[in-house]
Parts: structure tokens; sequence; C-alpha cells
């Protein structure tokens, strides 16, 4: 396999990014007249779905908190206002993730997030690495919201780069389920916030359980 390029998911796989989350949701709880506080691993399970579905799993578990779209959008309005504001205060990059990225500059690099993208944005901008990114595709558009595969079959056309050419990285199955159905090759990373048995499960091409050892694949399909 030649790799002309790779599609990165963010959370869990090029940054941890649980805390600034979880601040920011305690942050809309309490806007909204909520008691209580969600733990990290509570706000760990909600991370994935798109900052919609993290929104309304927060605040729609709360006996006071009501589920209808009104108070969702509310939600949503002060959960980007909070975490926009301190986007990488406690987020920070896992092991080799610089380094690694660097060390593969003929490779076109893409990061593919279900986080809405001007957070995403942010967040790439605040640890440094957003300048080896050629393009960066958010969640904030249901035809590119993994598991759909638009925003990687859109790229694909955009660079003229074949299908066979491609590998998506990613901690959880949303993104093996995302690349299989763009007909690339997958890369499960086991260090990240996804469950380990949920992407052994889902089957990729490649397993690693450090970000580093994704050179050991382009070497070995070199």
């Amino acid at each position: 396999m030649r790799c002309d390029i790779i599609f990165f998911d963010l959370d869990g796989t090029l940054v941890d990014s649980r805390q600034d989350i979880t601040d920011a949701v305690n942050r809309t709880r309490k806007a909204l007249g909520i008691s209580g506080e969600k733990t990290l691993s509570e706000v760990h399970s909600y991370i994935g779905g798109g900052l919609r579905e993290t929104v309304r799993r927060a605040i729609g578990e709360a006996e006071s908190a009501s589920s209808d779209e009104e108070q969702i959008e509310k939600a949503l309005v002060l959960f980007r206002d909070f975490y926009s504001a301190n986007p990488v205060v406690k987020t920070f990059l896992y092991p080799r993730v610089k380094k690694t990225l660097a060390d593969m500059p003929s490779i076109t690099k893409a990061v593919l997030t279900n986080k809405d993208r001007a957070i995403a944005l942010d967040v790439l901008t605040g640890l440094g690495i957003k300048n080896y990114f050629s393009e960066i595709i958010g969640g904030d558009s249901e035809r590119t919201r993994k598991p759909s595969p638009d925003g990687i079959i859109n790229t694909l056309k955009k660079y003229a780069i074949s299908p066979e050419h491609a590998l998506i990285v990613g901690d959880m199955d949303i993104d093996i389920i995302t690349g299989k159905a763009a007909g690339i090759k997958t890369c499960g990373v086991t260090y990240g916030i996804g469950k380990k048995e949920d992407i052994l499960k889902s089957e990729p091409d490649y397993i690693i359980a450090s970000f580093g050892d994704i050179q050991k694949i382009m070497e070995e399909t070199a």
C-alpha cells in the first residue's frame, strides 16, 4: 500500500481533551441551573458522536433538565462559548504526535472529527500542530459527520487520490466504520478515549498502541 493521505481523528487520537470538555460541560450545567457536576469518566463516555450528542447527554440525564430541543439549543450555545474560551487549558497532545507528523512531510494529512470545525481549529492551533494538516473537516455538517464517508470521499476527490492510497487513524469504532465505508485502509489506536474491545471488534487493517507506530505502518507498506 502506498499511502498518499492520512485522515486523523482528533479527540482520543491526536489529543486528550477530556478535562477541558468536562469543565465546559459542568460550566454549562451550572449556567442552566442544573445541580451536580459530571465526572471526567462520565463525560468521557459522551465523546465521539459530535457536539450535540455530547451536550444532550450531559444535560439530559439530570432530573432537573429538560431534554427538549429548546433546552439543548440553549445548552449548545453555552457550551460553545465556554469551550471556545478555554479549548486547550488542560488538553494535551499524546506522546510523539508532533514529531511523527513532522517526520511525514510527503504525506498529505487531514483531520476528520465530529467536533465543530471552529473548535477543532482552536485546539490544533493552540497545541501548535494546525499547519501539519492540509484539510480540517469538522462535524458541523450532517453530510460529513462520521460515520458518513462523505468527508473522506470529497477530500480524496479534491486531491485526486485513490481510496487504496488512503488511511484513517482513530481511537473509536466509528472511525473504522467510516473508513471502511469510504473504501480506504483503517488503523485503530488503543491508547485513546475509545474502548479497546470496540476497536478490535471493528476489525481495522492495522492496530497501534502508540501514535509513533504509524511510521512503522508507512515503512511496511511503502
